[in-house]
């Protein structure tokens, strides 16, 4: 997704534990950094956090994130989380006006070269104003993202999927 997103000219500082990964990325023009505390400083605001991890690693990474974030960033979660989890995380984040997207990811890597599809869920706004911002058109193949509806939806929906 990182090649995608720098394909179509946008801004990504990257973070892996692999420091090999981040790399690869800063090849392609990636801003590379080795911890999620220079991840937040260099990232400009309101900051815009897409975590990509599995989902038994998601809430580790938004409880390292949360005291960093402020009124009015924002973190997707694309690493299919449980549906349940995305409820209360959206909440607990929606106390310090920080947003949150949970987003079902489709495709896998080679759908993450090529666009994915996505569905997303939280607060509309949220969702609208990265779609105006052409986010979800550069990320995905043509039409292939929606919107779900209140957090946890998007992940409901891939637990369906992936159950099929």
């Amino acid at each position: 997704m990182v090649f995608r997103l720098l394909k179509n000219k946008w801004k990504v500082v990257a973070y892996n534990h692999g420091v090999e990964k981040v790399a690869e990325v800063v090849k392609k023009g990636a801003t590379g950094v080795t911890d999620i505390k220079d991840l937040v400083f260099k990232l400009s605001t309101p900051r815009v956090v897409w975590i990509m991890v599995s989902h038994q690693a998601v809430g580790e990474v938004i409880d390292e994130l949360f005291p960093l974030l402020k009124k009015g960033d924002l973190i997707i979660d694309g690493g299919n989380s449980p549906y349940r989890e995305s409820i209360e995380c959206s909440k607990k984040l929606a106390k310090r006006g920080i947003g949150f997207l949970d987003i079902g990811v489709f495709g896998g890597p080679g759908g993450a070269l090529n666009g994915s599809c996505v569905i997303v869920d939280g607060k509309k706004e949220l969702y609208e104003k990265l779609e105006k911002d052409g986010f979800f058109a550069d990320t995905c193949v043509e039409r292939g993202y929606g919107y779900m509806g209140a957090s946890g939806a998007g992940h409901f929906v891939k637990m369906v999927h992936n159950r099929i």
